[in-house]
């Protein structure tokens, strides 16, 4: 009895500890990807029209696009859509925190080194645009006014 009562007293001290222990949410981090995940997306977005959106939390022209995107993940439906915000950021905790203090309603996921070479990003932001059947229909290269977007994704969806 008395061992049960000191395992049960360990147990719900170091489940205490874990309590007071600040989380770091490591499962939580933007998942890093490489060119090959990206392409595995795009294909599995098929039926869809597929938005890649390359960006870095240091640039005022991809934060100015974020509204958009958010606006286009609102009309449209997970099954018409797919958003993902590709940041060219080296560390995910920075894109975590970055994103925790703005509302970013799309998938988000960090580029690793070759990304950029593989889908010739020379700057950002880049917008990427395929169609239902996985064609890409639209490159974007610089800041795109919310219209612009929003037309080009409506009239790639019409279709």
């Amino acid at each position: 009895m008395h061992s049960i009562t000191q395992t049960a007293r360990c147990l719900i001290l170091f489940f205490g500890l874990l309590l007071c222990l600040p989380l770091q949410g490591y499962a939580d981090l933007p998942q890093q990807v490489n060119s090959g995940d990206l392409i595995t997306r795009i294909a599995a977005g098929k039926g869809k029209v597929v938005v890649l959106h390359f960006w870095a939390t240091w640039c005022p022209a991809c934060r100015r696009e974020i509204p958009a995107l958010n606006e286009l993940r609102r009309r449209y439906s997970k099954e018409e859509l797919m958003i993902l915000g590709v940041a060219m950021d080296e560390d995910p905790r920075s894109v975590k925190s970055y994103a925790e203090n703005r509302e970013i309603a799309y998938s988000l996921v960090v580029a690793k080194s070759s990304v950029g070479l593989d889908f010739r990003v020379s700057g950002v932001p880049k917008t990427l645009i395929y169609d239902r059947s996985g064609e890409l229909t639209f490159q974007g290269v610089g800041y795109l006014p919310e219209g612009k977007l929003d037309k080009t994704v409506a009239k790639i969806l019409a279709n």
